[in-house]
């Protein structure tokens, strides 16, 4: 549930239109955002993989970095951008290593898409109440 005071506290010098559009990007963006993920993960894809995470946490930090789903995004970030580092040292990924990594991704990635779903919802609601 997003905390609707900080929400407010945050966008409280936005004109009322500028933060339902930031709210609509959000909701237009959500499903592609979603089904990006899902892919690279299913294509075991790391680098995708890295910045789709990247964006969608940049986004979410706009509204609520105590959600579940905005810890579960920066957790999937941080160790996917870990290894992507280790790979531009030089170390070469075995299929066992991106397997396994991809299966620690995929489980947290089942945790964040019913959270971030509640932001999504949570975000509709506090849009309304810009209109």
């Amino acid at each position: 549930m997003i905390n609707l005071m900080a929400f407010k506290e945050r966008f409280g010098e936005f004109d009322k239109e500028v933060i339902v559009e930031i709210i609509d990007i959000f909701i237009q963006e959500y499903d592609e955002r979603i089904l990006s993920i899902t892919q690279f993960i299913d294509n075991q894809n790391l680098n995708e993989f890295r910045k789709a995470v990247h964006g969608f946490k940049g986004v979410m930090s706009n509204f609520d970095e105590e959600s579940l789903a905005y810890h579960k995004i920066v957790f999937m970030h941080h160790h996917a951008s870990v290894l992507f580092e280790e790979t531009q040292k030089g170390h070469v990924l075995s299929k066992e290593e991106l397997g396994q990594f991809f299966t620690n991704m995929t489980k947290e990635f089942e945790v964040f898409k019913p959270a971030s779903y509640e932001m999504l919802n949570d975000l509709k609601a506090v849009r309304n109440e810009y209109l």
